[in-house]
């Protein structure tokens, strides 16, 4: 991806945001399609225990994985 190239030019990696981003296009999906429930009806409000152990290189492969922790009326803790 073109964006390697500008993030740490002699060492590529993927930039923390973009991981971020896919996890809560995740949220999303998981609200929608499995839950069921409109997903604008909810918005981020905190991230809690966020661990980038390793740095993201070109050709790296990941595993995003959520799951419901608690569902209150106008609340989900994923």
């Amino acid at each position: 991806a073109p964006y390697f190239q500008d993030h740490f030019p002699l060492n590529p990696v993927l930039p923390g945001t973009i991981l971020l981003e896919s996890s809560l296009q995740l949220a999303y999906y998981f609200i929608e399609n499995v839950l069921g429930e409109n997903c604008q009806n909810y918005f981020l409000r905190k991230i809690e225990k966020l661990k980038i152990r390793e740095f993201a290189k070109p050709g790296d492969i990941f595993y995003t994985q959520i799951s419901l922790k608690e569902k209150q009326e106008d609340k989900l803790s994923l």
